[in-house]
């Protein structure tokens, strides 16, 4: 029908990220089901309006909607409907850093995956309310979520999900002093990427820059280095040389040879590494600060204190002036 229609043509419009145009379809069609008394239908459409809502960040807008879902859904025993809503709810609570409440609302949102059979939904709660513990502070239950998770992912057939859960999982037992198992479950993530996307993937870049810290602080100095060059030739391929992601790559490269005594090697690779932030962000952004200080320390330990003085200066002037940037 045209409730049906509408949904599906505002769906098209918030995909495509056009989300003015997505809306007052969806809110339409909202409307249509309500006063058919569609109310299965109905609840769907009040969660799309939640994720339009949540993608442009207006929380409680989003938060509304959800609960409006999960209203319409609970009336109408759609059981996969109420975990789709209450997984969006958790979602917003995460951004909102909200993490106890964010934490109750996904596992509520697994009970009713759980009454639905509805395994895919369920293995994506799982990840997510593995992120939400994991910023909780509570590491353990963090990783048997995502370990789970990776295990219905690969059950479904879902590999990119599969390796981002194996990504999640990798830094916990590094952080936990497990590097080689750390070591593994990335190489399986970056195995999957490259199959997945092929190997000069922005995706595949991000996996290999984890890899690479791994592999520096098990003091592997040369694999380290070579996985890092291999994301900034990907970066730079894929992104363009001024792209803030390729002066993060430089930073990461720079900040291995700085630890290794090699000043000679980092100092031209932070040089370029500012000159994209600047051009990026403008220069007085935190994240020029942040070069600034690399290449300050840098500048101390060759000998060249005023020029180090200077750069500190520079960069604590842009800190004060953004005392909301995280230091």
């Amino acid at each position: 029908g045209r409730a049906a229609n509408l949904n599906a043509v505002g769906i098209v419009h918030y995909l495509r990220g056009d989300f003015e145009r997505a809306q007052p379809l969806l809110e339409e069609a909202l409307v249509l089901h309500q006063s058919t008394g569609n109310l299965k239908s109905a609840g769907r459409v009040a969660a799309n309006i939640g994720h339009l809502h949540a993608a442009v960040s207006r929380h409680a807008e989003a938060l509304a909607r959800y609960e409006q879902a999960a209203a319409l859904g609970e009336k109408a025993g759609d059981d996969a409907g109420m975990a789709t809503a209450k997984d969006g709810v958790g979602n917003v609570l995460q951004v909102q850093g909200r993490y106890r409440e964010a934490i109750a609302a996904f596992e509520e949102s697994l009970r009713w995956a759980d009454r639905a059979g509805d395994e895919q939904s369920r293995a994506i709660t799982l990840n997510n309310l593995a992120n939400s513990q994991l910023e909780a502070g509570n590491t353990q239950a963090a990783l048997e979520g995502y370990l789970s998770a990776a295990q219905s992912f690969e059950k479904l057939n879902l590999p990119l999900y599969q390796a981002q859960a194996y990504a999640n999982i990798a830094p916990i037992l590094a952080g936990q002093g497990m590097l080689d198992q750390g070591r593994v479950y990335l190489e399986r993530a970056l195995a999957i990427r490259e199959k997945a996307l092929g190997p000069d993937h922005p995706s595949v870049a991000s996996t290999l820059c984890r890899l690479a810290v791994i592999h520096a602080e098990a003091g592997r100095y040369e694999e380290a280095e070579t996985l890092h060059r291999r994301a900034l030739a990907i970066r730079e391929k894929a992104l363009g040389p001024h792209h803030p992601d390729v002066a993060t790559s430089l930073n990461n490269l720079a900040a291995l040879y700085f630890s290794e005594k090699e000043y000679a090697k980092a100092e031209p690779l932070l040089v370029r590494a500012i000159g994209i932030s600047e051009k990026a962000f403008g220069p007085d952004h935190p994240e020029v600060a942040t070069s600034l200080r690399n290449l300050a320390a840098l500048y101390r330990r060759t000998g060249r204190k005023a020029k180090a003085a200077a750069l500190d200066e520079r960069a604590a002037a842009i800190r004060a002036a953004n005392p909301a940037a995280k230091r």
